[in-house]
C-alpha cells in the first residue's frame, strides 16, 4: 500500500510541476498560427510563430500587432515614426502599411518560426496529387 501512495504523490507532484511550467511559459510566449500571405515567402499559411510577449521590437523584427477592432497581424518592423510608433510592412507587400502601429498594440516579437506550412507547401509541390482545401468558419445548411 505504501509504494502506491508514494507513486501517486510523485505523479501528482509531476503533474503540478508541468502545469506550473506551462502556466509560466504562457505568460512569456504565445504561439500564433499564420493565416495569410502578406509575409510570404518568410511565413507560409499554417506556419506557427512563437511570440515573445512584451519584447521590445527593433527594425527587422516580425511583430504581432493586436489592434482593437482588427484581426491580429504579423508584419515586419521597417522603421519608427517621430512619435514612437512603428512603421510595418508585410514581406509580400510592395509598400509599408498606411497607418503606423502604436507600441501598445504590439504584443511581442516572433522569436521562433515552426515551418509547418512551408513543409506542406514543399510536399504539395513534390506530389501532384496533394491538394489543399480551406474550410471556412461558417456552418453549412
Amino acid at each position: 500500500m505504501r509504494p502506491r501512495l508514494v507513486a501517486a504523490a510523485e505523479m501528482l507532484a509531476f503533474v503540478a510541476l508541468v502545469a506550473a511550467l506551462l502556466w509560466t511559459l504562457g505568460r512569456f510566449w504565445e504561439p500564433v498560427r499564420v493565416g495569410g500571405l502578406s509575409m510570404h515567402p518568410t511565413l507560409h499559411v499554417g506556419d506557427v510563430a512563437i511570440i515573445a510577449l512584451r519584447s521590445k521590437p527593433i527594425v527587422g523584427d516580425v511583430v504581432l500587432v493586436k489592434s482593437p477592432g482588427h484581426e491580429s497581424v504579423l508584419h515586419r518592423v521597417v522603421g519608427f515614426t517621430s512619435d514612437g510608433g512603428l512603421a510595418t510592412q508585410g514581406d509580400a507587400n510592395e509598400t509599408p502599411d498606411r497607418e503606423p502601429v502604436s507600441r501598445r498594440d504590439v504584443a511581442g516579437c516572433a522569436v521562433v518560426i515552426v515551418p509547418v506550412g512551408a513543409l506542406l507547401d514543399r510536399w504539395r509541390a513534390h506530389y501532384g496529387y496533394a491538394t489543399m482545401a480551406a474550410q471556412s468558419n461558417t456552418q453549412r445548411p
